[in-house]
């Protein structure tokens, strides 16, 4: 059956925004549902409708809703925007699945891309590499750790899935903080009930060795592998600046090679967990002794995620994929894929030219920029380094929200802020400055 339509959700994320643009301009009804009516999707002209959805406060009870609300939208597509979405769309698939159409893989394939420790080892078995991280039942466990790995470590959650305090994670130099800060962890983290019933170790977290280059070096690789996991497209980025800078959101973006060897590795990992779908990965690099980069997985998305725009620009319009994937539309899966050759990993990397190199959040960014040098958290030589940086980019530059053809959204993200500020002065002023 074809689809009917397409069912968003998250409108805030960046990925929301640009794929409802990119279903609306080929022709597809798009319904947005969100808890917040000032969401940028939802002030989007790309969204047909938008409903008023509760907040995700129980997986299991987002789930009903989904349900009650696929007697109305039947036949649309509905793929997950988020990591709550993905557990949801995975477990209940054959509930969902009599409304919407669903193209997304098994519970388990899921569980293993998203629990970050079967991710890493997923990881390893496909000749990637990681960064030492273990997980610990005890602090006699956590100091022998930290013993063999020294200076920093980094405490953080397996998984964002059900995780309601949406804590990214702490930082910590010395034995006596990072006893603290695990047990800060345990009792900061609320996950959702209904998910430690079936996946009881994801209150305890990770704990990993910290590596500075994540402020500066992050690599990321994303695209789409077919349900048949003979077809692959793939797009490389290079995070240039986030916010916050130790553990922040990506606000600019360049464009990057493609690695032989990271290539190789992750389509490997995506066909033993038997994943399809639209993915993007994350990975840090360090320079090895030799001067070859070395890349480590951080993080993998299975899902539509923030920056996905960036491929959409770049000739892979990744959310009409799967549309065609599901429809069983081999040309348009011919048109931007290439069939995975499993003797030559480099086979299906291509080497066209792109005209759009850069991708951010310009007005965010810019906004960054004088706050951060006002607050004195950015020297006179950085902010002109960084505006050097601005003034010698290509003219081609996407945006993460602005577009001449769809004003509202950026609009909106102004709006917000002043909001903010006359509502909250301090901790918006704090956060800019910060």
């Amino acid at each position: 059956m074809e689809c009917q339509g397409v069912l968003l959700l998250n409108g805030d994320f960046f990925g929301t925004l640009n794929a409802a643009r990119l279903y609306k301009k080929a022709g597809f009804r798009v319904v947005l549902a969100d808890a917040d009516r000032l969401s940028f999707a939802a002030w989007s002209n790309a969204v047909d409708e938008f409903i008023l959805a509760p907040k995700v406060t129980s997986l299991l009870t987002f789930k009903n809703w989904l349900l009650e609300q696929g007697r109305r939208y039947q036949g649309f597509l509905l793929y997950p925007t988020s990591d709550d979405l993905c557990w949801i769309i995975a477990r209940f698939q054959e509930e969902l699945s009599v409304h919407y159409r669903i193209h997304y893989p098994s519970y388990q394939t899921v569980i293993d891309l998203l629990d970050k420790s079967r991710l890493y080892e997923l990881a390893r078995q496909s000749n990637l590499q990681t960064i030492p991280t273990t997980v610990v039942q005890d602090k006699a466990e956590l100091a022998r750790f930290f013993a063999e790995q020294g200076q920093r470590l980094m405490i953080k959650p397996k998984s964002q899935i059900g995780l309601h305090s949406k804590v990214k994670g702490f930082l910590a130099d010395d034995l006596d903080k990072t006893l603290m800060q695990w047990q800060r962890f345990q009792q900061d983290a609320v996950y959702d009930q209904d998910l430690l019933a079936i996946e009881h170790g994801f209150r305890t977290p990770l704990v990993q060795r910290y590596l500075p280059e994540a402020q500066g070096q992050t690599y990321s690789v994303a695209g789409f592998i077919s349900r048949s996991q003979e077809w692959v497209a793939l797009r490389a980025a290079r995070k240039v600046f986030q916010y916050p800078v130790n553990m922040g959101v990506g606000l600019c973006f360049e464009h990057a090679d493609l690695q032989p060897e990271v290539v190789s590795g992750l389509i490997q990992l995506l066909r033993s967990a038997n994943y399809f779908g639209v993915f993007e990965a994350e990975f840090i690099y360090t320079e090895a002794p030799d001067g070859e980069p070395q890349f480590y997985l951080m993080d993998l998305n299975p899902r539509f995620y923030g920056q996905m725009g960036f491929e959409i620009e770049r000739n892979l319009p990744l959310p009409l994929l799967v549309i065609a994937d599901h429809n069983g539309d081999l040309s348009t899966l011919k048109t931007f894929c290439q069939p995975v050759q499993s003797t030559d990993p480099t086979a299906f990397i291509r080497s066209d030219v792109y005209p759009v190199t850069r991708y951010m959040h310009a007005a965010f960014f810019r906004l960054l920029l004088w706050t951060q040098r006002l607050g004195r958290r950015m020297n006179q030589d950085q902010l002109a380094q960084w505006q050097g940086w601005l003034q010698s980019g290509p003219t081609t530059v996407s945006d993460f929200i602005a577009s001449r053809s769809d004003p509202r959204p950026l609009r909106l993200f102004w709006l917000r802020l002043m909001l903010r500020l006359l509502r909250h002065p301090r901790s918006t002023l704090r956060n800019l400055f910060a």
